[in-house]
């Protein structure tokens, strides 16, 4: 993990939660911790890609009965 790039990143945060102290779930996911799992290198496009699918094989299914 970059020094740097966790600096900006903590600052950045410090910045929101002083501007934002009330935030809700949804924009603290995106806010704070969708860019705090980037930095340390995870692909959140390629795992929401994963979980789409997985959602809709899920809803097929739910409404099968035996």
């Amino acid at each position: 993990m970059d020094r740097d790039a966790t600096t900006e990143y903590v600052g950045r945060c410090q910045q929101l939660i002083e501007s934002s102290p009330q935030m809700d779930e949804q924009n603290t996911k995106i806010k704070l911790v969708q860019p705090f799992l980037e930095l340390l290198g995870w692909n959140l496009e390629r795992i929401q890609a994963e979980n789409f699918g997985v959602a809709q094989i899920a809803s097929r299914f739910a409404g099968y009965e035996k």
